[in-house]
């Protein structure tokens, strides 16, 4: 793995870890009290079901946003990794030397192409984030 490759693997984790630590976790919290809020007085267990499943709602929203944004970075960076495996194919080349040459200067290229790509991609999963967390909040 070149130095690039590990940088975007890095920021990736990083990245990824900060969005959790400050959408999701403070969204699971209030998710939990709000569950242990619909147990206090219940109805019914069938309302308090409902309740929780409520409450439940926003975190496993930002959560499965969370898992496809970072899914669809990745899967988009390994299309690009997979086009290098075909670099130098229809070369007359070295077979043993080129392809390989070329897929690490490739691969290398797509890694520093979505390391530059990836502060646009988490701002915008900020900024959906918060829009998410006052849609729901205007509509409680």
């Amino acid at each position: 793995m070149g130095d690039a490759e590990e940088r975007l693997y890095s920021q990736l984790e990083e990245e990824g870890q900060s969005f959790f630590l400050e959408y999701v976790l403070p969204q699971q919290r209030k998710s939990y009290l709000c569950s242990a809020d619909c147990c206090d007085s219940p109805k019914d267990p069938m309302t308090s079901r409902v309740c929780v499943a409520q409450c439940r709602r926003l975190v496993d929203a930002l959560r499965k946003f969370y898992v496809e944004e970072l899914r669809g970075l990745a899967g988009r960076y390994e299309k690009c990794a997979e086009r290098c495996d075909r670099v130098g194919e229809d070369t007359k080349a070295n077979p043993l030397t080129y392809p390989r040459t070329n897929f690490g200067k490739c691969s290398e290229f797509c890694a520093l192409e979505f390391l530059n790509l990836l502060p646009k991609t988490v701002e915008s999963m900020r900024t959906t984030a918060r829009r998410r967390l006052t849609e729901s909040s205007q509509s409680s």
